[in-house]
């Protein structure tokens, strides 16, 4: 399993694995159901707030893999990215989808539409992956540059850059009130950022070995 995602109410979890994704019900910890599509493995997975609508990427593909359950999880491709996709988030309101990829940029998809109504360049290598705050403001990236990118998702634009860890950026979070940004690294830390300013507050040396996920 590479990828996992939590719907809001907690009831559904989807995986992310070699050769499909799958659908489980938490309180009974069953399969509901089993979804394919081509590009496989699944490196990343995000299911909407309501479980309806499931997003993918795929090693073996430059798509965002959309399925929805309105007709019957059958997979939608949506091209837009010139490299795989390495991780993906929906917006608040479900309406938007995050993804990045190893073309360097970060896109924000109408899920309805399938079109992308804003591409995110900057980043000098990989996108590994983002977040999306719980208020819907900003998104954050990180990237094998070893940068953080703080982007503003109302405006479509760039706020600043953090800049601090010697390797790649492997996973980034935001907290529920907004106010922090947390990134883990491929040299061994795990720093805390003020979200409005970018000022680094903090870090934590946990082990010596590489932080993939927050």
């Amino acid at each position: 399993v590479f990828s996992i995602a939590l719907t809001k109410d907690s009831k559904l979890i989807v995986t992310a694995g070699s050769t499909e994704l799958k659908i489980w019900d938490v309180a009974t910890a069953k399969l509901i159901e089993s979804l394919h599509a081509k590009g496989a493995p699944f490196y990343s997975v995000a299911i909407s707030s309501t479980g309806q609508t499931i997003v993918a990427g795929a090693h073996g593909s430059k798509n965002l893999i959309v399925f929805d359950r309105s007709v019957g999880w059958q997979p939608r491709y949506l091209k837009g990215h010139e490299d795989r996709i390495y991780a993906v988030a929906f917006t608040p309101d479900d309406r938007h989808v995050l993804s990045a990829s190893g073309d360097n940029t970060v896109k924000m998809w109408n899920i309805a539409s399938g079109e992308i109504e804003a591409s995110f360049d900057g980043h000098e290598a990989d996108v590994m992956c983002l977040a999306v705050s719980e208020d819907g403001g900003i998104c954050v990236s990180g990237s094998h540059d070893s940068t953080i990118r703080v982007w503003d998702l109302q405006k479509k634009t760039h706020c600043f850059t953090l800049c601090a860890h010697q390797d790649e950026v492997r996973c980034v979070a935001i907290s529920p009130d907004g106010l922090n940004i947390v990134s883990g690294s491929s040299d061994y830390t795990i720093r805390l950022w003020h979200r409005r300013t970018g000022q680094l507050k903090g870090e934590i040396d946990p082990d010596q070995a590489e932080i993939c996920s927050l």
